[in-house]
């Protein structure tokens, strides 16, 4: 790379001295202040290339450093700086921030695009992006910004209960719009250790159960039908601060 970087700065040293360095016949006619110009031209573009040229070593040097989650380190990483901005690869810092495995990342370079989590389908929508109709209870979404840890993996999205109330709940109108409702139950890292469970009711009948979330267990994944109903509500039941989660919701159209 050194070899390659210091041959071409010399073929663009080379090039523009036979481009601005008049030969004797072609010299003759030009005055003083011609070449003067054309001097000074060539010391600003030489400037110009040993900058670049220096720009480029410096961001052809990575150097090592580390990604601390809330001051733990979490895993070791490789980063550049270049022009006033660091840069970290995307092997290193989606999986320190979402974790690895089905949660991980994939990235599409055709269409210049970053996909973390659930790979997108036309029409999907994340259920917390989603109108609620109604709540009660502590309710709370996407843990007030910090996202969800269940038995050590990370997810953005969710909606969880706290539990100061028995139950506590929110109500969504998907007007038989979707075909499916996918996320995933656990209990949330740092909780109590107590027994909690998250149920859904569709137009009012039961149509899932979660069984008891307890943390360090981890987390299911559950698909529902939901394409003949019209009204979820969702309920989560346990003692205070249990803390049980639906995680990457995701309504999934007919």
């Amino acid at each position: 790379m050194k070899k390659q970087i210091n041959s071409w700065f010399t073929i663009c040293i080379i090039a523009m001295l036979l481009f601005y360095i008049p030969t004797a016949s072609s010299a003759s006619g030009d005055s003083v202040s011609d070449l003067k110009k054309q001097i000074s031209t060539l010391k600003k573009e030489l400037a110009k290339v040993k900058k670049e040229n220096a720009e480029f070593k410096k961001v052809t040097k990575p150097f090592s450093g580390g990604i601390y989650i809330d001051g733990v380190k979490e895993r070791s990483a490789s980063f550049l700086t270049y022009k006033g901005k660091n840069y970290v690869s995307l092997e290193d810092v989606v999986p320190a921030l979402r974790g690895g495995g089905e949660n991980g990342y994939k990235f599409v370079s055709s269409k210049k695009q970053l996909y973390v989590g659930v790979f997108p389908v036309k029409g999907a929508i994340q259920l917390t992006n989603y109108p609620y109709y109604n709540y009660y209870g502590g309710v709370v979404y996407n843990n007030g910004g910090k996202g969800y840890t269940i038995n050590g993996e990370r997810y953005i999205t969710g909606i969880s209960g706290v539990n100061y109330i028995d139950p506590e709940g929110i109500i969504f109108k998907v007007k038989q719009k979707y075909k499916y409702l996918n996320f995933k139950v656990g209990a949330q890292d740092g909780s109590k250790p107590y027994k909690s469970q998250i149920s859904i009711k569709a137009d009012g009948n039961i149509i899932y159960n979660s069984g008891d979330l307890e943390i360090q267990e981890d987390a299911v994944d559950v698909s529902l039908d939901i394409a003949d109903y019209d009204v979820l509500t969702i309920e989560f039941d346990g003692w205070d601060y249990s803390h049980p989660v639906m995680a990457s919701p995701i309504l999934i159209p007919k």
